[in-house]
């Protein structure tokens, strides 16, 4: 669950708090491009480590993520449930 976090955790709002809290480096012009590239991919990695988690999986997710988009790596955005319906017409 993402909401684990320390109380110290649980106040960072952006990408570059949580750079800054676990004293990362990071390129500050990739970071403001792919921000929301670089959380899904966090979130991604990070729930795929068996819980409760510690400090040091969200810093080793934060670290895979920036890697794999300052590589050109982008996780794929899923397809769309919608089936046609008309609720969104409204």
């Amino acid at each position: 669950m993402i909401d684990d976090f320390s109380p110290d955790m649980s106040e960072l709002e952006t990408v570059e708090d949580f750079f800054n809290y676990f004293q990362m480096e990071y390129e500050p012009v990739l970071v403001q491009s792919k921000r929301i590239q670089i959380l899904r991919l966090f979130r991604h990695i990070l729930t795929s480590y068996p819980t409760p988690w510690m400090p040091k999986d969200y810093k080793k997710a934060l670290k895979i993520a920036y890697n794999q988009m300052r590589n050109g790596n982008e996780l794929a955005f899923a397809p769309s449930n919608c089936h046609g319906c008309s609720d969104c017409d409204d």
